[in-house]
């Protein structure tokens, strides 16, 4: 059922104004929720989601950091699934081009 929802919410972030009812920061947290604690295709969902989210605003990709996704993404670049690997190295890069977070 989650990854059903998280597909809907990617589905709706690819539209200008769902990216601002969606991208809040309580929505942020919640998405590190699940790429911490969810299953392998929920992780893959949530990490997709938020790289929509953070394409369009580099300050959700801060907030993701703050709330502690880091080593949660770091492990998925590594041994998440191929797609979740892809989402998480393509974080990474957002993370390194941002002016905001260094």
């Amino acid at each position: 059922m989650v990854d059903e929802a998280l597909s809907i919410l990617l589905l709706v972030a690819s539209l200008p104004e769902g990216i601002n009812e969606i991208g809040k920061l309580s929505f942020v947290q919640t998405l590190v929720e699940i790429i911490k604690d969810g299953t392998p295709k929920n992780k893959e969902c949530a990490a997709a989601l938020l790289l929509v989210l953070g394409s369009h605003n580099s300050s959700f990709i801060l907030a993701a950091l703050q709330y502690g996704s880091y080593d949660h993404l770091k492990e998925m670049s590594t041994s998440g699934t191929n797609r979740a690997r892809r989402k998480a190295n393509s974080i990474f890069r957002l993370i390194s081009k941002s002016q905001h977070i260094g």
